[in-house]
């Protein structure tokens, strides 16, 4: 936990920098993976920003793809950051319509 600087979005963007070592919305366009961003308020009142976005690999490499998030909470005057990474779920249209369809 660390002093919020009153901007969840800046926050989790410079961690992401940070642990990353690479600015989330650079090349944040097609064949590149594009991030995503979540925003919410807990049930107990506190802001969370997600920063989501695949840092090796390029749309199509569905075996390679890492993806990397960042969580910033703010509780209070606190920030807190807490990071992920993992296998990038992103596969094929076709794949997920084949799944789709099998699960009925």
């Amino acid at each position: 936990m660390r002093p919020a600087s009153g901007s969840l979005l800046a926050e989790a963007r410079n961690a992401y920098r940070q642990i990353f070592q690479i600015d989330p919305f650079q090349d944040n366009s097609y064949p590149d993976p594009t991030v995503t961003l979540t925003r919410g308020t807990s049930s107990e009142g506190w802001n969370y920003l997600i920063i989501k976005r695949s840092i090796r690999g390029r749309v199509g490499d569905y075996g390679t793809l890492l993806g990397a998030r960042i969580m910033a909470v703010q509780v209070g005057t606190q920030v807190g950051i807490i990071t992920s990474t993992g296998k990038d779920p992103q596969r094929p249209v076709r794949h997920r319509q084949r799944a789709t369809a099998a699960e009925r």
